[in-house]
């Protein structure tokens, strides 16, 4: 779905909906965060990565960023995380 050009309103209106759906390619510091936000607001979003043991603890419902526990919560990668 092409969203450029559209109204933010309407962007926004199409986020939450789960009509556009977001690739983040790589699920480090700035990938997973940005993952975490479109999810929260009811996006569709597929994050990967190449490292197996970042996908494993995403898939587990871990939060893979050790150093910044603010930026995820386990409840919320529980919640939006499936394999």
């Amino acid at each position: 779905m092409k969203i450029f050009g559209l109204e933010s309103k309407k962007i926004k209106e199409l986020i939450s909906s789960g009509d556009v759906s977001f690739s983040i390619y790589g699920a480090g510091k700035l990938g997973l965060a940005v993952a975490s936000v479109l999810a929260n607001i009811g996006a569709k979003v597929m994050a990967v990565d190449i490292n197996p043991d970042i996908v494993q603890m995403i898939n587990r419902g871990e939060n893979p960023l050790q150093r910044e526990p603010g930026v995820l919560s386990h409840s919320f990668l529980h919640e939006n995380t499936s394999s």
